[in-house]
This record gives structure tokens, sequence and C-alpha cells, in this order.
């Protein structure tokens, strides 16, 4: 894998984040709190497990251990707040993939968590299971969303490239 095209997915993923997120930016708290068939019980909680997987994976790579937290409700009083908090972790993924080398990407990390032992994993196979999760339940909210008259509209790779990349349309 090569940092460019790893680049790429991590662009999508932001893209594809912030396509969600400016719809779901629409419903009330009570709408986001509705407990529903979403794997997470509600919008609000499927929102936060997508953002919080995307940076504690990214935390692994980068610093060599799992926070032993996950990212809460409470850490933040409204929607604007996880959605600002979320904008940020986009761009730290992306300028964490980007500051690394062909070499790099290729490499296997180690990291700690306190629920096992230290694993060590290939760096790029990490970054893609970010993205790869976040498209799970992109779909799952994204479905949730077009139910309430919100939809995301289509999340595809293959959309975001040809508009992102039109030379390799």
């Amino acid at each position: 894998m090569k940092t460019e095209d790893l680049l790429t997915f991590v662009q999508y993923n932001q893209w594809a984040n912030q396509r969600l997120l400016r719809r779901a930016a629409h419903l009330s708290p009570e709408q986001l709190k509705e407990l529903c068939w979403l794997s997470h019980g509600d919008l609000l909680n499927t929102l936060l497990h997508i953002i919080d997987a995307q940076w504690s994976w990214r935390l692994a790579c980068q610093e060599g251990t799992m926070p032993a937290e996950r990212l809460a409700e409470d850490r933040f009083p409204d929607f604007k707040a996880l959605r600002t908090f979320w904008e940020q972790e986009d761009e730290r993924l992306i300028a964490f993939v980007e500051s690394l080398d062909d070499a790099q990407v290729e490499d296997q990390v180690q990291f700690r968590w306190a629920r096992a032992r230290p694993r060590t994993r290939i760096l790029w196979h990490i970054i893609a299971h970010i993205v790869h999760h976040g498209i799970q339940h992109r779909s799952e909210a994204g479905q949730y969303l077009a139910s309430l008259g919100r939809s995301p509209g289509n999340l595809d790779f293959i959309i975001y490239v040809s508009r992102a990349h039109p030379q390799g349309a």
C-alpha cells in the first residue's frame, strides 16, 4: 500500500463523515437520542461509536497506546461540539497519514491497551480498518437518516474519487 493511496481512503472517509454529519445536524436532540434499531441503540451513540473507533485506532498507531476510556456522550455538551471534535479528528487522521512514507505505511505498529496484551499490526491494515468500520456504521446511520427524510445521499467511494480525482474518471 502506498501512502498516496491510503491518503485517498482517509480523505474519502472525511468526505463521507461530513455528508453524514451535515444531515444529522438538522435533527433535534430528541431525534438523535430516539431508541431505534441501530447497532448502538440510537443515532447519537452510533455516531459516537464511529468517531471513538477512529480516534482510538489513530492514537494506537500514532502514540502506541489505545485510550482506556471511550468517547462518551457527556464529553460533548451538544451536537455542535461533537461535530467540531469529529472534524478536528478527521484532520488529525489525514495529517497523520500525510506524515508517513511508503515504508512506514507497510511497517508494523505495536500498541498497548487496557483490555489485552500488547498487539502488533501492519499500520495500513489499521487505517483501512478505520475506514471500513466507518463505512459499516455510516451505512446504518445513513439508512436511519433517510427514514427521517435526511438522507446523506450516495456515500460510494467511486462517487468521491470521481469528484476528488476527476483525472482518474
